[in-house]
């Protein structure tokens, strides 16, 4: 089934991610018969997508499974990065050698999400 989607994404000359049952399909257009066909795969592989849970946005960024997806930018939500600077200002006060380390590896793992999704 995934490799019918991507096909289907992949000659409409679109984009899409998934994360566990979350299928994002992104590009300037996305054409009324792309999500279709995409509901018709999904189906044939005896599984159901919920309306309510189908959602369309037109020239906004988007927040995709914890990522903002903006134009053909990824980023990390305010949220994410507001954690990644309270984390950094409170190992700038700590005093306790556990807690530094603590803080350091939650800083270090930030870090590296911000990476992997923004790929800085």
């Amino acid at each position: 089934m995934w490799n019918e989607i991507e096909g289907t994404v992949e000659r409409a000359g679109l984009r899409h991610s998934v994360y566990a049952d979350d299928i994002t399909v992104s590009g300037l257009m996305v054409p009324k018969m792309i999500i279709w066909e995409i509901k018709k795969s999904v189906h044939k592989h005896g599984l159901r997508i919920k309306a309510d849970k189908e959602h369309c946005l037109i020239d906004v960024p988007a927040d995709i499974t914890g990522v903002i997806v903006d134009g053909d930018r990824t980023k990390l939500p305010n949220r994410q990065m507001k954690e990644l600077f309270r984390l950094q200002l409170e190992r700038q006060t700590a005093t306790r050698r556990d807690i530094i380390m603590n803080l350091d590896n939650r800083i270090a793992g930030r870090i590296a999400q911000r990476r992997q999704v923004e790929q800085i």
